[in-house]
């Protein structure tokens, strides 16, 4: 393609995702495995299994563009850390908009007997998420076609749905209440393309899952007066 740098690891990056979505699959259908406690633990490691492998596979992209962002580090965290509060704020309005109730996902997943420190760590696994959603979603499916205006716009949008979509799973199969994360997708697609920076947008990204799971239970204990 004309003007595209496609190379092997942008294809094999398209397998990352749905390689996560079918070791959950085959863990859940195959492994039957009684121990709600391991069972807690499938998504973490099936995301950590994602994230190894697109730093083997972009790991120059990730360290050229890290040496990049790590000048006036600082400011660039506490305009990230505006951005991804703004997010949120976008992602609520949305929400209203198609009267989509207001919910933190996170704590959906109620400890339901867990231990509290293995609850914790499974609060962990949306930010394991965000390096290997950014480089798949926004650099292969968005990024590699900014020099084509037409594909640029066509996969602008493409990229935002696919997005959105693979957070189906969080939502009982309803394809229409991921439409808020398309539309956050748009903004890191916006993001990334006019700092040309993949940081800018993981960061962001991480920000705001932080935001949305981890800070949720940790003040589980405090909400409910304890855990035991």
């Amino acid at each position: 393609m004309k003007n595209i740098n496609w190379r092997k690891r942008d294809t094999l990056a398209l397998f990352v995702i749905p390689l996560e979505f079918l070791l959950g699959w085959l863990f859940v259908t195959f492994v039957h495995i009684n121990n709600p406690n391991i069972s807690a633990l499938i998504p973490f490691i099936a995301k950590l299994i994602s994230l190894v492998l697109i730093i083997i596979l972009f790991h120059e992209l990730l360290a050229s563009d890290g040496r990049d962002f790590k000048k006036r580090l600082w400011l660039k965290l506490l305009i990230c850390l505006g951005i991804a509060f703004l997010m949120r704020f976008v992602l609520s309005g949305v929400r209203g908009l198609l009267h989509i109730p207001q919910s933190a996902e996170t704590l959906k997943m109620l400890t339901g007997g867990l231990p509290y420190g293995l609850f914790l760590l499974a609060s962990f696994t949306p930010v394991l998420a965000p390096i290997t959603e950014e480089v798949v979603f926004r650099h292969v499916l968005f990024y590699k076609f900014k020099d084509s205006r037409v594909l640029r716009v066509i996969m602008c949008i493409v990229s935002a749905f696919a997005f959105g979509a693979i957070h189906f799973n969080n939502f009982s199969g309803n394809l229409l209440l991921t439409v808020p994360y398309m539309v956050i997708a748009l903004l890191y697609n916006l993001i990334y393309y006019f700092t040309g920076n993949i940081w800018y947008s993981t960061t962001i990204h991480l920000i705001f899952n932080f935001s949305q799971s981890v800070i949720p239970a940790l003040s589980l204990p405090f909400i409910a007066g304890g855990i035991a």
